[in-house]
């Protein structure tokens, strides 16, 4: 498939540091074109929470509202969903307005906090006969794509099931280093490519620091422009189990 290069922007200017903003832009040859955007939630106790618009302003739950990112308290898991409702909250029986799966994304925790690459593996839903994900709403425990991923029961039948590129060690600095063709400039535990877990050498996902706040943000199918900004998010807001760059 063709690879989408795209560029991600943290502002976290103010109370920014606190609530940062990603802006995502498609990188064209006439400029950078507004894809999403997404904010941090204020209220979130358990977690962060990301809520993802297509809109560059406007981040309240409004027609532009896209899809929400969610943690748990480590920020270690995290789970990409449309804007339809937690089927917990939900006033009807009928299901179509709860809301979607899109994306689980584990991070595996790093305790002794090594500054090595970090671990990630990401499952999605796998794709129908027009090359969209598969609709998945569950409304149990035990069908929601954590459960299912945990209890090793993510078929490559009924998912896609990504993981980070192993870094292998340049003979002449020792480092861990990933061949991005030019597309990183900056080295940063972020820095990161996502390989399906069939074909280790077919890279569908690349993410790296090419600034302080701009982070170039490379995808192709099967993943959709949301699956992609949400695994980037996800992987800039999660500090408390691996801090740096």
């Amino acid at each position: 498939g063709k690879i989408v290069e795209c560029i991600v922007r943290r502002d976290r200017k103010g109370l920014g540091r606190l609530w940062p903003t990603f802006t995502m832009y498609m990188q064209r040859e006439d400029g950078d074109e507004f894809v999403l955007a997404a904010r941090r939630r204020k209220k979130q106790t358990d977690g962060q929470a990301y809520l993802i618009t297509r809109s560059p302003d406007d981040f309240e739950k409004g027609p532009d509202y896209v899809a929400k990112l969610r943690s748990n308290f480590l920020g270690t898991e995290w789970m990409l969903y449309d804007s339809g409702v937690n089927p917990k909250k939900r006033r009807s029986s009928t299901q179509g307005d709860v809301r979607k799966e899109l994306a689980f994304i584990n991070c595996e925790q790093n305790i002794f906090g090594d500054a090595g690459p970090r671990r990630v593996h990401v499952t999605s839903p796998a794709l129908d006969d027009n090359g969209t994900p598969r609709v998945r709403q569950p409304t149990t425990e035990a069908e929601r794509l954590p459960t299912i991923v945990k209890a090793g029961r993510a078929n490559a039948d009924d998912f896609i099931s990504m993981h980070t590129k192993e870094a292998p060690v340049d003979p002449v600095t020792g480092q861990h280093a990933l061949n991005f063709n030019g597309r990183v400039t900056r080295g940063s535990v972020k820095n990161m490519q996502l390989v399906n877990d069939g074909q280790p050498d077919a890279i569908l996902f690349q993410f790296g620091k090419v600034d302080k706040n701009d982070f170039t943000l490379d995808y192709t199918w099967p993943l959709t422009p949301l699956q992609a900004f949400g695994v980037a998010i996800s992987t800039l807001a999660y500090k408390l189990a691996n801090e740096g760059g």
